[in-house]
């Protein structure tokens, strides 16, 4: 089984690259392209060592992650971010630069080949496990779908995409006026498509939201894998973000 991550690593690898140019409205305040290493600045949430037969080709023994040259590879364990089931594992966090309080987004590309019902990855805006808003390729019913979750006080609502067939998406969570805005896309010629807005689950004036990655829902003992590449924070230089199309 070990050697079946091995096969899984080697098949995915291709360059990560420079990245798209950001739009004349926007800003990149931040860039961690997950090329050999994490940047300054991340932290783990439930960081899980996993076992030395399952964890990640090529990492350290019993790692469950690895950043490569082609990007982070992170194995989906099971748990959830979802109401009271707090027991997810392995998110990936750090705090914003100086952007919150101006209209800003944050995105990343994502390789994955979800299976198992709820099985997701994706993007999160996370203050706790019982306030936060994610975006997700998720497998609901009998296909992966992109899904915006949105929970405050533990009380989810959500925002369906659709169903999204390649194992590669870009995805978006937009921040302006007190909203949150789900969107993705299949490359970087196509135009964003969005999910869904929301009001920001923000508890007080002190809050401080962090921003990250977020994996979860695998059958225990998988070998599922997810790559990302290309996280980056960019603040908009003017009002002409919407927060809804």
């Amino acid at each position: 089984m070990f050697r079946t991550a091995m096969v899984f690593l080697v098949v995915v690898v291709f360059s990560v690259g420079r990245g798209e140019q950001p739009k004349p409205n926007e800003k990149v305040v931040f860039r961690d392209p997950f090329y050999g290493k994490l940047a300054a600045g991340w932290s783990w949430v439930r960081e899980s060592p996993s076992s030395p037969a399952f964890a990640v080709a090529g990492a350290a023994m019993g790692k469950s992650w690895k950043v490569f040259k082609n990007g982070l590879v992170i194995r989906v364990l099971p748990g959830y971010l979802h109401a009271h089931n707090n027991n997810s594992s392995n998110m990936l966090l750090r705090p914003l630069p100086d952007v919150a309080d101006q209209p800003y987004a944050f995105e990343v590309a994502l390789s994955s080949n979800p299976k198992a019902p709820y099985e997701h990855a994706g993007l999160v805006w996370y203050i706790n496990d019982d306030n936060y808003a994610g975006l997700f390729r998720e497998f609901l019913g009998t296909k992966p779908q992109v899904l915006m979750v949105t929970e405050k006080k533990a009380h989810p609502t959500f925002h369906y995409g659709g169903v999204y067939r390649d194992d590669t998406i870009w995805l978006r969570l937009e921040i302006a006026n007190g909203k949150i805005t789900g969107k993705f896309r299949g490359d970087l010629e196509e135009d964003w498509q969005t999910v869904g807005t929301s009001s920001l689950p923000i508890l007080n004036k002190k809050s401080k939201p962090r921003v990250g990655l977020h994996t979860g829902g695998a059958p225990d003992r998988s070998l599922h894998f997810v790559r990302f590449w290309d996280f980056r924070i960019l603040a908009f230089t003017s009002q002409k973000t919407k927060t809804n199309e």
